[in-house]
């Protein structure tokens, strides 16, 4: 049977602290991990090669924690080592991340030493992150904001100056759409996403009067997946590369939708009835759109309707009829492009309910019985 070996290690720092010890073996797998609230330790290892970190167990952002050092160590069957560790005082690493020249709160920043070593932290509130006891030497700092844009800074952190600042600005960039119908009239309303292709992220965007606009975004390549409006087809639309700090102005064309209009009369008092459901069902008699009508009694429906045929539509008394009443008008044909005008459609006349006058009743006094 092989005898273990046996490392004692004292462990020295400038200050106060909880020491933790983390010993991997040359694989790189992380065999045991322990805190040392006396700076002692004793373990008790097979035969090999480790390599034991210490580091202060203090949280990355706490201001007084140590910077933390490592040995490696070839162990032999029944060895006996003495091991003194050394915990150093370096100067923190303070940064602000930035995006358009405004602080980027709760922005996560990836730290990589040079000796493979990594940690993660984010920044608060005014985009400023702090990061203490990181070991002496070059760093590579990657910003990561809300939108998944990235920044690389390179920093050096030695133990002989009072503190490294850092400034990290993520790139971005604009996107404007002009939304227009093939016969050059901008769409009035329409919403949609623009879809970043490489990493599928999606950022709203609103068009108003045919103009819409997002800003902030990673550069890369994206499509502008529009949802169906009422008049006007919805569809994907690839817009290109964007690149940073530029304002990119792309002109899609979008085509017509196929429209149903009408108006609902009373047919007691021929004034349009207030939101009245109009339904469209498909041969089938499934319900393929559904509205209300206006004040006025009028209705439009055309969300995404493209060319087809045998379709009806059904319209319902409103919240004014006591008696719910329906009429179809069947075998409407659409085509992609055009309004289709069904004309005043009559509601005939419903029940009027007679409600019995409200009974009086009297109060009477019955006289007290004693028991």
């Amino acid at each position: 049977m092989t005898a273990p070996a046996v490392v004692h290690g004292t462990i020295e720092a400038p200050g106060p602290c909880v020491a933790l010890l983390t010993w991997s073996d040359h694989t790189g797998r992380v065999v045991g991990r322990r805190r040392s609230r006396d700076l002692t330790f004793r373990l008790t290892l097979v035969p090999g090669r480790y390599r034991v970190d210490v580091e202060d167990d203090r949280p990355l952002a706490d201001p007084r924690r140590h910077g933390g050092t490592h040995v490696v160590l070839d162990l032999r069957p029944g060895d006996v080592l003495e091991q003194p560790l050394q915990l150093e005082k370096v100067a923190p690493l303070r940064g602000v991340v930035e995006a358009d020249e405004l602080p980027e709160r709760h922005a996560r920043v990836h730290v990589r030493h040079e000796d493979g070593r990594s940690w993660e932290l984010r920044t608060d509130a005014h985009g400023r992150f702090l990061a203490a006891g990181l070991p002496a030497g070059a760093l590579t700092l990657t910003a990561y904001d809300a939108r998944r844009s990235a920044c690389v800074a390179e920093v050096t952190v030695a133990a002989d100056r009072p503190e490294t600042f850092v400034r990290i600005d993520t790139p971005t960039a604009t996107v404007a759409v002009r939304l227009t119908l093939p016969d050059g009239v901008a769409v009035p309303a329409a919403q949609g996403n623009l879809v970043d292709t490489r990493t599928g992220q999606q950022h709203p965007i609103r068009v108003r009067d045919g103009v819409g606009a997002v800003s902030g975004l990673v550069p890369g390549c994206y499509d502008l997946v529009l949802a169906p409006s009422r008049g006007v087809l919805g569809g994907t639309f690839a817009l290109g590369p964007v690149a940073v700090d530029a304002m990119v102005v792309t002109e899609v064309v979008v085509e017509r939708s196929a429209v149903v209009t009408g108006r609902v009369l009373d047919g007691a008092t021929g004034l349009g009835l207030l939101a009245a459901p109009v339904s469209l069902l498909d041969a089938d008699g499934t319900e393929l759109e559904r509205t209300r009508t206006d004040s006025r009694g009028h209705f439009v429906l055309g969300r995404d309707l493209r060319t087809a045929g045998e379709l009806t539509v059904v319209v319902s008394g409103g919240p004014e009829r006591r008696h719910v009443q329906r009429v179809a008008i069947a075998d409407v044909e659409v085509r992609t492009g055009r309004r289709v005008d069904l004309g005043a459609i009559v509601l005939p006349a419903s029940c009027t309910a007679h409600w019995s006058p409200r009974l009086h009743v009297t109060a009477m006094t019955l006289p007290a019985t004693r028991v």
